[in-house]
């Protein structure tokens, strides 16, 4: 079977920027309801649940834990170590949405 995003020559596809915009606010409506997560990230105290696919798709770490043989790729709930959970948390806001929030604590 042909990949459809692979046109034909002569063929003039249409893009749509928007149609990924909706995929990925669907996908991060998901993650926030918990829907078709299929793994637990567990970061210091704070437990995370999200879809692999995802966090394989947008980092070359999480492709790596998630089918690189490694032990992890087969478990349901899978540790972090070195980055706290607040941090943790605005990686997977980006992941999900693109959008990064930068948050300044005066001292």
């Amino acid at each position: 079977m042909a990949c459809v995003a692979c046109p034909r020559v002569g063929d003039s596809p249409f893009s749509s920027d928007k149609h990924a915009h909706l995929i990925l606010a669907q996908m991060n409506k998901m993650r926030c309801g918990h829907n078709f997560c299929d793994v637990q990230l567990q970061v210091g105290e704070e437990a995370f649940k999200v879809h692999r696919l995802v966090l394989a798709a947008s980092s070359p770490y999480f492709a790596a834990l998630f089918t690189g043989g490694m032990k992890e790729s087969s478990k349901d709930v899978v540790q972090i170590l070195g980055v706290e959970a607040g941090i943790f948390q605005m990686l997977l806001d980006f992941i999900y949405t693109g959008i990064f929030t930068f948050v300044c604590y005066s001292e």
